[in-house]
């Protein structure tokens, strides 16, 4: 699980105190930022690219770099889950993910611009990495032990 659950001395994860049921969908919301970057290049960046003369093959290419950033999480998905504060990962990726969508939201869509754009749109991916592991880890700590099956299926 993580290296963030703060127990009494002495007690095991199933004998902490009964944590308050929490939702899961409370915790929707702080996967927006995730959302909105996978989201605003798979669709608006693609629409707009193709609107400024590049190709399907050179959109799909920006399209599937950034996913790709994607499948490589897992090797700094140990980092996030044991080191440092969740909460400030959590804020690092939410505020890099805004300022890279920002950045390229203000960049003119040119050919030129393409592989600023492309770089952009991989910083972002993996900043909105760093906002999905932290918000896991959030709703990791806010079920009880019993639940956390249920909650990460869902």
């Amino acid at each position: 699980m993580t290296g963030h659950i703060d127990l009494p001395a002495g007690t095991t994860d199933s004998q902490g105190p009964r944590a308050t049921v929490r939702y899961p969908a409370i915790f929707l919301p702080l996967f927006a930022p995730f959302g909105i970057s996978n989201g605003y290049v798979t669709v608006t960046l693609a629409f707009l690219l193709s609107r400024a003369g590049l190709g399907a093959i050179e959109i799909t290419t920006i399209i599937a770099a950034t996913l790709w950033v994607q499948t490589w999480k897992v090797l700094w998905a140990p980092i996030i889950d044991t080191v440092g504060n969740p909460k400030l990962w959590y804020g690092l990726g939410a505020t890099l993910t805004g300022a890279t969508v920002l950045a390229i939201s203000v960049l003119p869509v040119t050919p030129r611009e393409v592989p600023l754009i492309t770089l952009l749109t991989l910083l972002s991916s993996a900043a909105s990495t760093l906002v999905s592991m932290s918000a896991e880890i959030f709703l990791a700590q806010g079920v009880p032990a019993q639940m956390r099956g249920r909650a990460s299926g869902w």
